[in-house]
């Protein structure tokens, strides 16, 4: 067996200024996640840090909607890359083992996830809560140079 060598890239604080790049509605590889309801509404690309803002619609199969969580753990890496950049901020949803509850089935949602910024070549990640058997919002191939083409509708 293999054992490949992982490097982890944290920041430790955020600074606040205009992002150098905007992608929104992102074309996504596949989306592997706890049910369809989620999507990335934008990535913003910045020399300080990468934020990826995301939508998520409660489902209807619970009365209050159910919750929410995101795995402290969470990071994303260049596609086809062992490098790591860690989640360094959840804006908007808690990280497990807490949740953000719902009030009622079909309630929007939107939070973002904060991480190291990002080297100017990458064009294609990964957005990884967690990978393994469980059920968890993974991404696949999100491309960073063009947005996609349906647009997200919230009712």
């Amino acid at each position: 067996m293999k054992i490949e060598t992982v490097e982890i890239i944290e920041i430790e604080d955020i600074k606040v200024e205009a992002p150098s790049k905007v992608i929104f509605n992102p074309s996504i590889g596949i989306k592997v996640e706890r049910d369809t309801l989620l999507d990335i509404y934008k990535i913003e690309l910045n020399t300080d840090f990468t934020r990826i803002d995301f939508i998520y619609q409660a489902p209807d199969k619970y009365i209050n909607g159910g919750w929410i969580e995101m795995d402290p753990n969470t990071f994303i890496r260049p596609a086809s890359s062992s490098t790591i950049y860690k989640m360094v901020k959840a804006v908007n949803i808690s990280l497990a083992p807490l949740k953000t509850y719902f009030k009622k089935s079909g309630q929007i949602h939107v939070y973002s996830l904060i991480f190291p910024p990002l080297p100017s070549d990458v064009t294609v990640v990964d957005i990884i809560e967690k990978e393994g058997l469980g059920s968890y919002f993974n991404f696949y191939n999100v491309q960073l140079e063009k947005n996609g083409t349906t647009i997200i509708h919230v009712n």
